[in-house]
């Protein structure tokens, strides 16, 4: 497996990913809310695609060193298979140097 940091070219892979189907019905819910069984964007003739890139995009946009999110898109075989995002706040901080 290999993580990389989300590009705009990873995106249209991701969305398919996530209309494949992310989430096993038979076991216990991954993340904290069903966001992947959601209807979004009800201009949009699905309304998934358009709000998960606007969430992919706004996570970089806001990106600073009092908070960030950075998204690292898993991959096997160079294949995506998921994602994994990391998130820190109240990191900002001057480090003393000798």
């Amino acid at each position: 497996m290999v993580l990389t940091v989300l590009r705009d070219d990873d995106l249209p892979e991701l969305v398919e990913l996530v209309r494949g189907g992310i989430q096993d019905p038979d076991l216990p819910m991954s993340f904290l809310r069903a966001w992947h069984q959601e209807l979004f964007a009800p201009a949009c003739s699905d309304g998934f695609s358009a709000t998960s890139l606007a969430w992919w995009w706004t996570q970089r946009a806001t990106f600073a060193p009092d908070e960030w999110h950075l998204a690292l898109v898993v991959r096997h075989d160079g294949a995506p298979v998921g994602m994994q995002d990391l998130h820190a706040k109240g990191t900002s901080h001057k480090l003393a140097t000798p």
